[in-house]
């Protein structure tokens, strides 16, 4: 109890004994005739009379005043709690007189720029009761709050100023913050074996340096100093060096207070090395597969990490048969410097899956999570089905979590519960975005990603800008009759104004078109299950028109020869997904293949063939970091003339609207290029802005030539991601590498537009997906500037 208290205690016992004019034997035992409560004003008095514990009729003693006394106190009400006593001829009259403590009106501080109030985590509310002790504890609670920070030196000082109501206080708290103190330099003494350097990597508490500043590092936090010590000593283990101790350790500040020198001295020992493994009590997994569970080899330098993760990796191996109630005991023998180690295995039975429960799904109905189950009630537990079924479910893009838990039944069954976190799923989108191409477009978007909870998908959307306008409707349904077959359709139109050679005020045209489509797709179980086949089928008419007055009329008729008609086509494609997230994936890969026919016996006006090969991967790097490299291959087959192919079929790289994403370029600015003025048909790819015309024209840079989009592409996106607020904004690193060809023949790999940057992507809810990127060609007229591409409303 607070010292102020216990004085204030000990001055209410004193008055109570001072008010009894009775003698000893009296005062042995009274009956309580009455008993009053006398100064309260908003606390109920019949609360007090009950917590005082003190009951009229009843004989009473002089330990029952103390206790009620302090009773009463303990209610934290009440600022003073005396009791006075009067003898009557029908026994002792008490009076309860209470002093009590302001209630709390506002908070409010002066003084904090690192800190703000909700930083604190106060326990002080508005409307409670507040005292000195309330004040106390919230200064502690502030400045434990900026040691968190480093901001060791801070005052704070608060005071109760009182308000125009009655009986209410705001309580004010004025904070000086001071400087940080800063880590200057860890030093360490005997550590001959391991590095100084290596040793600080493992502590949070380093040196105070540039890039450590702008991240907010260097700052000394008192709180984590133990686990850096543990952290020196795991260095230590994880390089053999078991017997390593810290033998001291201090922490001197400097004279101005804002730096301080972390010094150790340890003991590092002998180094060990892992020598014989042995395992017994094993009757299900053989010895060789447990074998293969471990993280190190004999003769290998002891390294407590690997020797951790073995034994989780034999549990692991016999949860994947179903005994979850394994025990793996191990027993460590060290001879000289090897570590000779000992398993002893206590198998139990497997256990089989009784039931399986589903909590937190509001929205979704249990059936569009239970069919992506693998793992199904009577079936022996495998940590790997589990596994599969977790990542399915994230996979539905439906969940920003999914969380499974065990209960173990006394038969040994267990009951499994997954707690699935939704994310909003339907959205009513009214905004706008920005790009290169369309510059300002408003949308109007109704999305519902999961119709009515059970998975199927419509959205309608509307885009209307100077330069785009367009119309779509589609819906989907992924387990048509119950049965892993995808259904949809999809219609839509678009009126948009192209600037393909992207030279000012020239070469604009409009693109209207309207088409339908058609979808079918079905998962597969071989070659493995993580393969999907796709069918469908466009019909598109579309139309080239107000060519702007730098179009020469044989340049018209050359592109609407080229370019008006009806697509009409079919498609085919598999798809192998074996990504753990399908955003922001860590592990895993995704490949596809898609193959389109137009024309024949499909009809419309051009037969042509389509491939695009893709292929993305991903892996964990260190701490957070994926790579997550991606190559596209494109080819488009036709006749021999540009206009055997749609012209809105061909390729084009470039920016981020394009075929072949190649950042720090604008968009569709790489296009093939037809240089006949030198005597040969010589194909190259440049820029489009170096372009004049888009069918035929001269440049005074490249004389007479051909400039159409490309009939193939290669492209390589290397992306190395990080998450900075998991799950809601990732980082990104980047190269990119690409080029369009004329044609499948004129593929070069050494001719390629390359360039690098960074970006970030920021998930907002009812939104979806926003990224900014930032890329720095190395080739061209714009080599080494920075050039932007972003989005509002979408998603890369």
């Amino acid at each position: 109890m607070p010292c102020a208290r216990i004085f204030g205690l000990v001055l209410a016992f004193f008055t109570c004994c001072l008010s009894f004019c009775v003698d000893d034997a009296q005062a042995q035992s009274t009956v309580l005739s009455e008993l009053r409560v006398e100064g309260q004003s908003s606390t109920d008095p019949q609360l007090i009379k009950n917590v005082s514990g003190l009951v009229v009729g009843r004989n009473l003693t002089r330990e029952d005043i103390q206790r009620a006394v302090h009773q009463v106190w303990g209610l934290n009400l009440f600022a003073d709690v005396r009791v006075e006593g009067e003898q009557t001829p029908t026994g002792l009259s008490l009076a309860i007189h209470v002093r009590e403590l302001p209630r709390l009106s506002s908070l409010s501080f002066k003084g904090n720029k690192e800190l703000k109030e909700k930083d604190f985590s106060l326990a002080l509310k508005r409307g409670q009761t507040v005292g000195p002790n309330e004040l106390k504890e919230a200064e502690r609670t502030i400045r434990a709050a900026y040691a968190k920070k480093g901001f060791f030196l801070v005052d704070v000082r608060s005071e109760l100023v009182s308000t125009a109501v009655t009986g209410e206080v705001d309580a004010v708290f004025q904070i000086k913050e001071n400087n940080p103190v800063k880590v200057a330099r860890v030093e360490f003494m005997g550590n001959a074996q391991v590095e100084s350097e290596v040793l600080t990597k493992k502590m949070s508490n380093k040196p105070h340096g540039f890039f450590r500043s702008i991240f907010g590092g260097g700052h000394f936090n008192r709180e984590k100093y133990a686990d850096d010590k543990r952290a020196v000593i795991d260095a230590y283990r994880q390089r053999g060096y078991l017997d390593a101790v810290i033998l001291s350790d201090t922490v001197v500040l400097n004279d101005d207070k804002t730096r301080v020198t972390i010094q150790m001295t340890v003991s590092e020992g002998p180094r060990y090395y892992f020598g014989t493994t042995t395992f017994t009590g094993m009757s299900v997994l053989s010895e060789a597969k447990l074998r293969r569970a471990l993280q190190y080899r004999s003769g290998d330098v002891f390294d407590q990490e690997a020797f951790d993760k073995s034994e989780q990796e034999i549990y692991n191996a016999y949860m994947e048969e179903g005994y979850l109630y394994a025990r793996v005991i191990n027993e460590t023998r060290t001879q000289d410097t090897m570590v000779n180690v000992a398993y002893e295995i206590s198998e139990g039975v497997p256990a089989h899956v009784n039931l399986i429960n589903i909590t937190g799904n509001v929205r979704t109905k249990d059936k569009v999570i239970r069919r992506e189950l693998a793992i199904y009630p009577g079936q022996v537990f495998r940590r790997s089905a589990l596994q599969r079924s977790l990542r399915n479910v994230m996979l539905l893009n439906y969940f920003s979590n999914v969380t499974p838990d065990f209960s173990q039944l006394p038969d040994g069954r267990v009951d499994l519960t997954l707690n699935v976190e939704e994310k909003p799923t339907g959205q009513i989108q009214v905004g706008g975005g920005y790009s290169e191409q369309d510059h300002l477009v408003g949308t109007v978007n109704l999305g519902i990603p999961n119709l009515f909870g059970g998975g199927q998908s419509a959205n309608l959307m509307l885009e209307f800008g100077n330069r785009r306008q367009s119309y779509s409707v589609g819906f989907t349904e992924p387990w048509f009759m119950d049965t892993p077959t995808s259904v949809g359709f999809d219609i839509q139109k678009l009126d948009r104004i192209w600037d393909e050679a992207y030279v000012e005020g020239t070469d604009d045209f409009t693109q209207k078109s309207t088409g339908i489509s058609t979808r079918l797709g079905r998962r597969l179980r071989w070659p493995d299950d993580y393969f999907s086949v796709y069918w469908s089928y466009r019909w598109e008419d579309q139309k080239y028109t107000d060519f702007s007055a730098a179009w020469s009329a044989a340049d018209q008729a050359a592109l609407t020869a080229a370019a008006n008609g009806v697509i009409s086509a079919t498609s085919f494609s598999v798809v192998r997904d074996a990504r753990d997230l399908p955003e922001f994936a860590t592990k895993g890969s995704r490949a596809s293949y898609r193959l389109e026919f137009g024309g024949g016996a499909l009809g419309g006006d051009w037969s042509y063939t389509k491939h695009n090969l893709t292929y993305s991967r991903y892996r964990k790097l260190w701490k957070g970091l994926t790579l997550a490299p991606t190559w596209n291959l494109g080819v488009i087959q036709g006749g021999t003339t540009g206009s055997a192919v749609p012209y809105s079929e061909q390729f084009y790289a470039g920016g981020i609207r394009s075929d072949a994403m190649i950042r720090g370029y604008d968009d569709r600015s790489i296009l093939a290029v037809t240089d006949t003025s030198r005597g040969a048909d010589r194909l190259e790819t440049v820029p489009g802005d170096f372009v004049a015309d888009l069918i035929t024209g001269r440049n005074p840079r490249y004389g007479v030539m051909d400039t159409v989009r490309g009939r193939a592409f290669l492209v390589m996106n290397a992306q190395i991601t990080f998450p900075i607020v998991p799950k809601q904004i990732h980082g990104l690193l980047f190269f990119d590498a690409g080029n369009v060809w004329y044609s499948a023949a004129r593929i070069d790999p050494a001719d390629l537009f390359t360039s690098y940057g960074f970006g970030f992507r920021i998930t907002v809810p009812g939104v979806g997906m926003l990224g900014f990127d930032f890329g720095i060609p190395l080739r061209g007229d714009e080599k080494g500037k920075l050039k932007p591409h972003f989005q509002f409303g979408g998603s890369f």
